[in-house]
């Protein structure tokens, strides 16, 4: 039971992941050009952003596996399973909230240093 939950775990947490940072990257282009203001610039930072986003989750998702129990049951295995992946949900969730505190600061900046 402590295999195939550790297996179900790893399959939606990487797949949600990848998922996440695709969509990430794909919608988040027009938002990065106009914190940066230049397409290479932001283009650059996209693709650094996906990246870390990957490694960061990647590497999160990989050692959440370690801590906790596995569960004797099915439905303690379900519970214990939907509480890993919600915790790795939550983890993106506010990675994400950074990011854009974060780009929306750069924008500022920006858009003062012309102003």
């Amino acid at each position: 039971m402590a295999a195939l939950n550790h297996v179900i775990y790893l399959f939606f947490s990487i797949l949600f992941t990848i998922y996440v940072g695709r969509s990430l990257y794909a919608n988040g282009q027009p938002f990065l050009l106009e914190c940066w203001g230049n397409p290479k610039v932001a283009d650059a930072v996209n693709r650094c952003l996906l990246i870390g986003f990957y490694l960061l989750n990647g590497s999160f998702v990989l050692l959440a596996l370690r801590f906790g129990a596995t569960g004797t049951s099915l439905e303690e295995s379900l519970e214990i399973l939907s509480g890993r992946v919600g915790f790795v949900v939550l983890v993106m969730g506010v990675m994400h909230f950074n990011n854009l505190l974060l780009c929306e600061w750069a924008r500022r900046r920006r858009v003062a240093k012309h102003a």
